[in-house]
């Protein structure tokens, strides 16, 4: 019985959690982003931002020839790995 009067939660500290709380209606009648929007417009803001780090040229063109020769095996259905 112990447990059960720890694990309640008191209203005043769940107000702001439910739908329709007065302030979440409030943020939401300010304008205010939700998680989800605001997370979203990170993502984009971070994808779009993206500037791949430095790759020595002779790296670069040794992995597109590995790229192209994997593409090529697997499109022949010659998917074993290499050793």
């Amino acid at each position: 019985m112990e447990l059960e009067k720890t694990t309640k939660v008191s209203p005043a500290t769940s107000t702001c959690t439910t739908p329709r709380s007065p302030c979440t209606t409030r943020s939401r009648e300010s304008g205010a982003l939700s998680a989800a929007r605001r997370a979203n417009a990170i993502w984009k803001r971070l994808v779009a931002e993206y500037e791949p780090p430095p790759i020595d040229p002779g790296i670069a063109e040794a992995l597109r020839e590995y790229v192209a020769k994997r593409k090529r095996a697997i499109e022949a259905g010659e998917v074993a790995l290499e050793q």
